[in-house]
C-alpha cells in the first residue's frame, strides 16, 4: 500500500511537471492529484471517505467468486503493471485503468487485482457483502472493495463530465484514454520526457536525467486524440522523438472529456480483400482505435473495429447507425444506409423495419428473404454472404437483391466468382435492387463498407 509520504511526492511531482510548462496549462493544480492525496489519506483513517472530498466513494466490501460480480482488467490495461499482488498504488491504477475506459465503479480484490465494467454499479452486490477485505483498502481473498468515482468540478473548458484527469505510462508502453458515450477528449497538455527521478525509474536515481521533454508532446498527442471518444499513444521515441539519449523516459496527458457535437463516430469498417472480416464484427476484440477518420476509412489501413462498442452496445444509447459503401476510382462516390439505432443490440439494427434511408426507392416496400448481418452461411454449398440485404433466391440466375459482403470462401454461384479474395462487397448501383447473375454491369464493388453510430438527436 502506498504511504502518505509516496502519496505527497507524487503530489509534488505532478505539481512540478505543471509548474514547469505542461504545455497549454501552467499553474493549476491537478485534479487527479488531489483525489490521489485525498485518497489515501481516507484509507489511513480507516476508510472514513466522502464522495465530496475525495472523488471516490466506497461501495463496501462484497464476496466474489470464480463466476465474477464485475469482469477484471487484468492484463488489458498498460497501468495495471506486474503481478496484481506485489502492485504499488492498486487503486489508483485501477481507477486510472476503469477511468480510461469511461467506467465509474471499480473493485480492488485480494491487494491488488482490479475488476471494472460500464454495468459495475449493477452488478457489484452479486455474491452478498463479505467481511475479508483488509484494512489497506485492496480487498481481500475473494472480497472485491468496491469503488465509485464520484464527478468533480473540472478546470478545462467546455462542459466536462465533471474533472480533469492525468493519465501516465512509462516508455515503451502504451497510454489509453477514453471518454464515456456523448463526449469527446479535450486534450490540456501532455509531456514526453522526464521531469522527475521517481517516475518511471530504471536507472540509478544519482545518474538520470530529469529535465528534459519532447517539443512534439502536445502536438503529437493532440493528432492522435483530440475530438475522438478514446485513443491510444505509444510512449516511444518512434513517436516524440528523443529528447534526452539514454534516459528512461515517460508519458504523461492530462485531459477532460467534453459533450462531443452531435455527429457519426466510425465503429466499424471493412476492406475489400483484406481478409476474413465478420469475425471481427461478430468477437469482442478490436482494433487501435487511434485511426484518424479519414485514414480509418481509407482503402490502405485495413479492417477497423472501435473498442467502444464491444460490450458496450445497449449503454451507448445509440440513436442512429449508418451503413456507408465507398468506392474510390475513378471518382469517390458514397451510398449511404441509415438505420434507427434506438433499443437495438449489436445484430439488431441492421433490418429492414429499421430502416429510415437509402439510395434504394424499393428497399422498404419490396420482399426480402435476407435481411441481416449473420446473412446466409452454407459451408457445403461455399456460401458465405454477410450484412446480406436480398429480395429473392430461385436459383443462381434469379438471385436478386440489394447488398452482399461475400466473406470468406463464398463462390457458391456463378456471380459469386466474377471476383477474387475475400471480402468482396457488392451492391446495387440502380436506384432498385438488381439481378446479381443477369445483371453485373450494375453490380457494384466498394472498396470500403464502414459503420457510424450516432448517440446525439440532431
Amino acid at each position: 500500500m502506498e504511504t502518505l509520504e509516496d502519496l505527497t511526492e507524487e503530489a509534488k511531482e505532478r505539481e512540478l511537471y505543471e509548474e514547469l510548462g505542461a504545455e497549454g496549462s501552467m499553474g493549476a493544480r491537478i485534479d487527479s492529484v488531489e483525489e490521489t492525496l485525498e485518497e489515501g489519506q481516507q484509507v489511513a483513517r480507516g476508510h472514513q471517505e466522502t464522495a465530496s472530498s475525495s472523488g471516490l466513494q466506497r461501495l463496501g466490501c462484497w464476496k466474489d467468486t470464480a463466476n465474477r460480480a464485475i469482469p477484471t482488467l487484468e492484463g488489458q490495461d498498460p497501468g495495471l503493471d506486474g503481478a496484481y499482488h506485489l502492485r504499488t498504488e492498486a487503486i489508483r491504477k485501477c481507477r486510472e485503468a476503469a477511468t480510461r475506459r469511461g467506467y465509474t465503479v471499480f473493485a480492488v480484490q485480494a491487494g491488488g487485482w482490479c475488476a471494472s465494467s460500464a454495468n459495475a454499479l449493477q452488478t457489484y452486490k452479486k455474491y452478498g457483502t463479505s467481511t475479508s477485505c483488509q484494512a489497506d483498502g485492496e480487498g481481500g481473498p475473494w472480497a472485491n472493495e468496491v469503488y465509485q468515482i464520484v464527478p468533480r468540478t473540472g478546470t478545462g473548458t467546455g462542459t466536462t463530465t465533471g474533472r480533469t484527469s492525468v493519465a501516465r505510462v512509462c516508455e515503451h508502453q502504451t497510454l489509453i484514454i477514453s471518454c464515456p458515450a456523448g463526449h469527446q477528449l479535450n486534450i490540456v497538455s501532455a509531456l514526453y520526457g522526464r521531469l522527475s527521478q521517481r517516475i518511471c525509474p530504471t536507472y540509478p536515481t544519482s545518474t538520470m536525467i530529469t529535465r528534459c521533454r519532447s517539443p512534439n508532446g502536445l502536438t503529437q498527442v493532440r493528432t492522435l486524440c483530440q475530438g475522438k471518444s478514446s485513443c491510444s499513444v505509444r510512449a516511444s521515441d518512434s513517436v516524440f522523438g528523443d529528447p534526452c539519449p539514454g534516459s528512461s523516459k515517460y508519458l504523461a496527458v492530462k485531459y477532460a472529456c467534453t459533450v462531443a457535437a452531435c455527429g457519426w463516430r466510425l465503429a466499424y469498417k471493412i476492406q475489400s480483400y483484406a481478409g476474413d472480416s465478420f469475425s471481427l464484427w461478430n468477437r469482442d476484440f478490436n482494433t487501435p482505435a487511434n485511426l484518424p477518420s479519414e485514414l480509418a476509412v481509407s482503402p490502405a489501413i485495413g479492417h477497423y473495429k472501435s473498442r467502444e462498442i464491444d460490450g458496450n452496445w445497449a449503454s451507448l444509447n445509440i440513436k442512429q447507425v449508418k451503413v456507408s459503401l465507398y468506392t474510390f476510382s475513378p471518382t469517390l462516390q458514397t451510398r449511404d444506409i441509415i438505420f434507427n439505432g434506438a433499443g437495438s443490440t449489436k445484430h439488431s439494427w441492421f433490418s429492414k423495419s429499421r430502416v429510415i434511408s437509402s439510395p434504394w426507392t424499393d428497399l422498404k416496400s419490396a420482399p426480402t428473404n435476407y435481411f441481416s448481418i449473420s446473412g446466409h452461411r452454407d459451408v457445403a454449398w461455399r456460401i458465405n454472404r454477410r450484412f446480406f440485404i436480398n429480395r429473392n433466391y430461385g436459383g443462381c440466375p434469379a438471385d436478386n437483391g440489394w447488398l452482399v459482403v461475400l466473406d470468406g470462401n463464398s463462390y457458391g454461384c456463378p456471380w459469386e466468382k466474377r471476383t477474387a479474395g475475400t471480402p468482396r462487397i457488392l451492391f446495387s448501383k440502380r436506384s432498385t435492387s438488381v439481378n446479381f447473375e443477369r445483371d453485373p454491369g450494375n453490380v457494384g464493388i466498394a472498396d470500403v463498407m464502414a459503420i457510424f453510430i450516432k448517440t446525439c438527436d440532431g
